[in-house]
């Protein structure tokens, strides 16, 4: 082989490879824009659909978000050691608060069986609680079903610390609403005797 035809087959070889840099180098913020908007994927233990998510909500959600330390609560430490677990916990108590504004309410009598679904029917129906406290537990009980159903989930420490930190808020706010149910409902037993 000649020397021509070798610099014109390491040419050729090179030509596709550096094409690719200089158009990544030329088109690096529109490609960032786009592998933002990325909705699912996997590349090794990291998934994009929970973490994209999550960091919308995050974004959305009413007051800004402070990272605790892990050590802060038992569920940002569970969240850091198994994000799983931590959102399935932190998952059940914004259930159980739904239940319970739900009872408070006279909604629904505790004899029959707990349906979230017509829980929050009847919440939203009654204006309970705001529409965006309403839509923020659609989106956090798709994202838990995501974390029960996918046996491939993984998410990172940080995306399940968020969740869990938008589902104390929520907790929170369904727990006051049950308060003022609850306030409510035992004045209006005092009123009546």
């Amino acid at each position: 082989m000649d020397v021509l035809t070798f610099i014109a087959a390491i040419v050729k070889a090179l030509a596709w490879p550096v094409a690719a840099i200089v158009i990544a180098v030329l088109f690096r913020k529109q490609l960032r824009a786009l592998l933002e908007r990325i909705r699912k994927g996997k590349i090794g233990p990291a998934e994009f659909d929970f973490e994209q998510e999550v960091k919308e909500l995050v974004e959305q959600a009413p007051a800004p978000l402070q990272l605790p330390t892990p050590a802060a609560t038992p569920t940002v430490s569970l969240a850091t050691n198994n994000p799983r677990a931590a959102i399935l916990e932190a998952w059940l108590r914004v259930e159980g608060s739904a239940h319970r504004l739900s009872y408070y309410s006279r909604l629904t009598p505790p004899s029959l069986p707990r349906n979230t679904t017509n829980i929050l029917r009847s919440i939203a129906k009654n204006d309970l609680v705001s529409s965006e406290d309403i839509a923020l537990f659609n989106d956090l009980r798709g994202l838990r079903d995501q974390a029960v159903h996918d046996m491939e989930f993984r998410p990172s420490p940080d995306s399940a610390i968020q969740y869990v930190q938008l589902a104390d808020g929520l907790q929170d706010r369904l727990n006051r609403a049950a308060e003022i149910a609850n306030n409510s409902s035992k004045a209006d037993a005092s009123g009546a005797a």
